[in-house]
């Protein structure tokens, strides 16, 4: 092997070093995290296990945010559920707002999209006051 091989291959084991280390950073930051946001170490007999969600078949409101644990998750979805199916268009944009600022949900750009998503979770479009114009006038990201 000739000298410049030798340094091209030393180079490429260093990169791989590097690309290991900062993976071992990463899950070591993340784990740190873990136990600073629920205030317990994590081991196996701690780590957090999987509850079911009310209903299996059914998808979880598709913009809660990925940090919030099953349990958590669950909450938000039946809330804007039930928000959906019980009150006016500003309120369900307003209670949106809130749960964003709590870091319980993120909010898209796109008002098509998360229209799209509060008509699966019940939102009655055909009602008077429920159309798509009507969630563009009160819908706002902030």
């Amino acid at each position: 092997m000739n000298e410049q091989n030798a340094h091209e291959m030393g180079s490429a084991d260093n990169a791989f070093r590097q690309c290991l280390e900062l993976m071992f950073m990463t899950a070591t930051l993340m784990l740190k995290n873990y136990e600073r946001m629920s205030g317990q170490p994590l081991t196996m007999a701690s780590a957090p296990v999987p509850m079911p969600s009310a209903a299996p078949s059914e998808k979880l409101f598709g913009y809660i945010h990925p940090l919030l644990d099953e349990a958590e998750a669950v909450k938000v979805d039946r809330a804007v559920r039930r928000l959906c199916m019980n009150f006016g268009m500003q309120e369900i944009c307003e209670f949106l707002v809130q749960l964003k600022q709590e870091g319980k949900v993120l909010l898209t750009s796109n008002p098509n999209a998360m229209y799209d998503e509060l008509v699966r979770m019940g939102l009655p479009s055909e009602k008077e006051g429920f159309s798509f114009r009507s969630f563009q006038r009160y819908y706002t990201v902030n």
